[in-house]
């Protein structure tokens, strides 16, 4: 709570960029780039995991590119949580969420409807 205080405008400009990031990694038109990316991220010529990766994220749309996160998804990663014995207990979605940071985020690019990875 303290970091959201005091730091608040730079984790909302981070989650900007993640959302920006998300869209464009999640748009169609990305494989490519994506694929260079990793490649010079990772420092490897690997071509088909890269595609193998990248085609997983088109098939399963694994990121929030609204950066909001349902309370049945929450709600899955702490029963995930419990049941490997990281987490004691389901904690209610209220107490374990500030969604108005991705909101403060959304607004920065655009917008919830702005998801076309521009």
């Amino acid at each position: 709570a303290r970091a959201i205080a005091e730091k608040r405008d730079a984790l909302v400009r981070t989650l900007a960029a993640y959302a920006r990031l998300y869209r464009f990694i999640s748009h169609p038109g990305s494989r490519d780039a994506y694929v260079a990316a990793r490649e010079r991220a990772l420092g490897k010529h690997e071509p088909v995991e890269a595609l193998a990766q990248w085609n997983f994220f088109q098939t399963h749309r694994a990121f929030a590119t609204d950066l909001l996160l349902s309370e049945e998804r929450i709600r899955y990663m702490q029963e995930l949580n419990v049941s490997l014995g990281v987490q004691k207990t389901i904690l209610p979605y209220g107490r374990v969420t500030d969604m108005s940071l991705a909101r403060d985020a959304l607004k920065l690019i655009g917008g919830a409807d702005a998801a076309s990875g521009a």
